[in-house]
């Protein structure tokens, strides 16, 4: 039994978290004030906690990241979740998830249990002048101690795309949409404001191509943000059909099924077939070299996607 419920962009975070959690080390840096380079060892930990309630049943919660940096041998544990809107209830939430990740991470040596909470944030999708840079949980312990901690609070929305690729934060890319919310309507009904609109989506996909080009991110990484922002973009522009059309033009459509995840998990099928960790890398070499080629050639997304499908079903 679950009482999480997912939107969307939970969803199309969790994705981003699992398939391209390097970049989740800038939001980090970013939130934190910490110097990260994405060298360390990051390791995705699960995210599902289960827990009975006073009835004896058995409930699950499921943060949105829960993630392991282990710098110069020391680990530190990050819990980051998405917010799409304010309901009062998102500390509560972070402390409850806190606290059964504590638990987890506890350790009982003879007589002493030492819990250790995670560094916990909050990305927050829709702001207003009101949403705080940070909240505060503070624990009362026996004998009128307190104990405290921050919960540092990122604004997506405040965020330009000049910004965003500045501080390499590519994470947010697919929650970009937020920050024009308020004008879907109007760019529904305005060619004047479509446009401009779909100048700052030719603008991000401008800057995927460059870093593409220059090698600071690969194809599947591109098809991965771009994918994920068409789905962000359906999601919040589902009433404005002109909006929608509008920057799928501009971003090459959805690719059908994620196939940029699937090409990838197919090199791995194959590579573990022709013989472990050193088949893997070799058939995955294979399928970035053949991105590379037909990028080359001048071939679009889209062509490239089916030309590498078609090699693999072979």
């Amino acid at each position: 039994m679950s009482n999480n419920i997912n939107t969307p962009y939970d969803d199309v975070g969790r994705t981003m978290m699992i398939d391209a959690k390097q970049m989740l080390i800038p939001v980090i840096n970013e939130l934190y004030g910490t110097a990260f380079t994405g060298r360390e060892h990051i390791e995705l930990l699960q995210n599902e906690n289960f827990f009975e309630d006073e009835e004896g049943d058995e409930n699950k919660r499921v943060t949105d990241s829960f993630i392991k940096i282990v710098d110069e041998g020391c680990a530190r544990f990050f819990q980051i979740e998405i917010q799409s809107s304010e309901d009062g209830t998102i500390l509560i939430r972070i402390f409850e998830y806190g606290s059964l990740i504590a638990r987890r991470l506890s350790v009982l040596e003879g007589d002493t249990l030492t819990v250790t909470y995670p560094y916990s944030a909050i990305m927050a999708l829709r702001s207003t002048q009101n949403t705080p840079d940070r909240m505060k949980i503070v624990i009362k312990v026996p004998g009128g101690k307190e104990v405290s901690y921050d919960v540092p609070v990122l604004k997506v929305q405040n965020y330009d795309i000049d910004e965003i690729f500045s501080k390499k934060l590519y994470f947010l890319i697919p929650f970009y949409i937020f920050r024009f919310e308020k004008e879907l309507s109007k760019a529904q009904d305005s060619d004047e404001k479509l446009s401009s609109l779909k100048q700052h989506y030719s603008n991000i996909m401008s800057k995927l191509e460059g870093l593409c080009k220059s090698g600071e991110i690969d194809e599947y990484e591109k098809l991965q943000l771009k994918n994920l922002s068409m789905e962000v973009i359906e999601a919040i522009a589902a009433k404005y059909d002109r909006v929608r059309k509008g920057l799928g033009d501009i971003m090459g459509g959805k690719v059908l099924d994620y196939e940029a995840k699937n090409i990838y998990k197919r090199g791995l099928a194959e590579g573990e077939a022709k013989g472990a960790v050193k088949g893997i890398k070799k058939a995955n070499n294979e399928v970035k070299a053949k991105i590379r080629d037909l990028q080359i050639q001048g071939l679009s997304s889209d062509d490239i996607l089916t030309n590498i499908i078609e090699s693999l079903s072979k």
